[in-house]
């Protein structure tokens, strides 16, 4: 527990004291901003000529209309983002040769990989709280369903949480950071797009397709229901590739 805890001090002193990571925090903030402002105008907008609140069939309130479509638009700000805060995680290391001194240190393996996963989860987890700016501003002006919002949030970090740990095994592949970000960029695109394929595949081969959709598993979190099967999709995720990032670090200090 020693190690896991300074490996994560360590961590995060080096994100915060980098640039880079305020420059993200911004941009994500502000891209999540404008796909809030654009969905709320266009409810505010759709509010005042009738379409809603009145007896016809598209009665909505300002939860589902406006932040289950921007919820899930995070998702795909994530998508985009997440490899950026990852890819410099083991690869930074590598490239500068601390990585060996950092497995030289007194500490287990598994301490190692949990801090730099925690780490880059923290900096996710803190950028995402930001947004919960928004719904907190529009709850001065009409009534929103708290449940829904916050069962959504907890959808995204269970994502955010097997994103990064996709991000983080690729980085200790390579101490390219670009490659790096590419590779996880593509598994992590592959995850949420094949959705789409499963629509289009019948039979048992469309339904295995469909339940290893990233937003197929969103989707309940994103409506107010929090099923053990989604959280449990996204937890073996990222035990699945943690235990991956795992035995490199192990296989690399074999070789050496």
């Amino acid at each position: 527990m020693n190690g896991f805890l300074a490996i994560t001090k360590r961590e995060l002193k080096s994100y915060f004291s980098s640039p880079v990571v305020y420059v993200y925090i911004a941009m994500f903030t502000l891209v999540c901003g404008y796909f809030f402002y654009r969905n709320f105008i266009y409810f505010s907008m759709l509010s005042m000529q009738g379409s809603y609140g009145s007896s016809g069939s598209m009665v909505l309130n300002i939860t589902e209309a406006v932040f289950a479509p921007v919820h899930s638009n995070y998702l795909f700000v994530m998508l985009i983002l997440v490899p950026l805060i990852t890819m410099r995680v083991f690869s930074e290391e590598k490239k500068t040769g601390t990585l060996e001194l950092l497995i030289s240190f007194p500490v287990r393996y598994m301490d190692v990989v949990l801090a730099k996963v925690f780490s880059a989860f923290a900096v996710l987890a803190i950028t995402l709280g930001l947004t919960l700016l928004f719904p907190l501003v529009v709850s001065f002006f009409g009534r929103i369903e708290i449940i829904p919002v916050l069962t959504s949030y907890l959808g995204l970090f269970f994502v955010g949480l097997a994103f990064i740990s996709i991000g983080t095994f690729f980085s200790s592949l390579t101490e390219n950071q670009i490659i790096a970000a590419v590779l996880s960029f593509g598994i992590i695109l592959l995850l949420w797009a094949i959705e789409w394929t499963a629509s289009f595949v019948p039979g048992v081969f469309g339904r295995v397709l469909s339940e290893m959709s990233v937003y197929n598993h969103f989707r309940d979190f994103n409506r107010g229901v929090i099923n053990s099967n989604d959280a449990i999709f996204f937890l073996n995720i990222t035990v699945f590739f943690a235990g991956l990032t795992l035995i490199n670090l192990q296989r690399r200090t074999w070789k050496s």
